[in-house]
């Protein structure tokens, strides 16, 4: 851990570990952005060539087994340095400013 401390008197992430989170925050959003880019460039085919209701049902299908597991696994992998609590759970589409369970500092706060 770097020596600097916080207000609540727990050491701050390391630099390692905040590149890792950062990482890990990039990862994510580069999936959701091609989850994104994906389903609307389907969209668009359909709209032009439909391929009927129960080819778009696979497609959707086969878009959330490509996407969808890996997205899940990414979510859930990466852990608290602080105290290994996954972090999954506590992240929406931003890193936490801290874990929930050891109070440890994750990133910046949510005005920044």
């Amino acid at each position: 851990m770097s020596g600097e401390g916080h207000a609540g008197g727990r050491p701050s992430v390391e630099s390692a570990a905040a590149a890792r989170l950062e990482d890990w925050m990039r990862r994510r959003r580069l999936l959701l952005g091609l989850a994104v880019a994906i389903a609307g460039l389907l969209a668009a085919v359909n709209a032009v060539y439909p391929l009927g209701r129960d080819a778009n049902v696979m497609v959707l299908l086969a878009l959330g087994c490509c996407l969808g597991v890996p997205g899940l696994i990414l979510q859930f992998r990466e852990r608290c340095p602080g105290c290994g609590a996954r972090l999954g759970w506590q992240a929406g589409l931003r890193l936490p400013a801290a874990c929930r369970r050891c109070a440890t500092p994750l990133g910046p706060g949510p005005g920044n």
